[in-house]
């Protein structure tokens, strides 16, 4: 698949929003895990396998959902940075899905504030649950130790 055909497809996918998804995940990887993505982002089909996944309703100027799912090394890794620890051993089943929530709502916040700079949105508590629908495209971003990805829904 070349570049090119790789943005039609995440355009098609994420629509006009794909930019601002894509700079909010790469926001939020950097300055709150301290993680960039080995490669450019790329549309898939499915999340990664086994998922640690969260997704986040919203509401207000704009309504839908966001769903953030990571492989399971990348979600134990990207809690371990957002923790400030050294040693992933160390953390437990339970900080990773707290920290796939605080991520999910992250990334919800920073999508939803540069889709709609002046929009005015209240986000739900975010919920560990399957990444769900296969059909969906889902904005992957490849990690040192897995895969993190992201699907915006739009309610039309």
């Amino acid at each position: 698949m070349t570049n090119e055909s790789n943005h039609e497809l995440l355009m098609r996918a994420f629509g006009p929003a794909k930019a601002e998804c894509e700079a909010a995940m790469l926001e939020v990887l950097e300055t709150m895990f301290f993680e960039l993505p080995e490669d450019e982002a790329v549309l898939l089909d499915s999340p990664p396998e086994e998922a640690v996944a969260a997704t986040a309703l919203f509401g207000g100027d704009m309504q839908g959902s966001l769903c953030v799912a990571a492989g399971p090394w990348a979600a134990r890794r990207l809690a371990a940075s957002f923790l400030g620890r050294e040693d992933e051993s160390t953390i437990t089943e339970a900080e990773v899905r707290l920290v796939a929530c605080e991520m999910t709502n992250m990334v919800c916040g920073n999508a939803l504030s540069r889709i709609e700079p002046h929009g005015s949105f209240r986000i739900d508590t975010p919920e560990i649950g399957p990444p769900g629908i296969a059909r969906r495209s889902w904005l992957t971003f490849p990690l040192e130790a897995g895969a993190v990805a992201m699907y915006l829904n739009l309610a039309e």
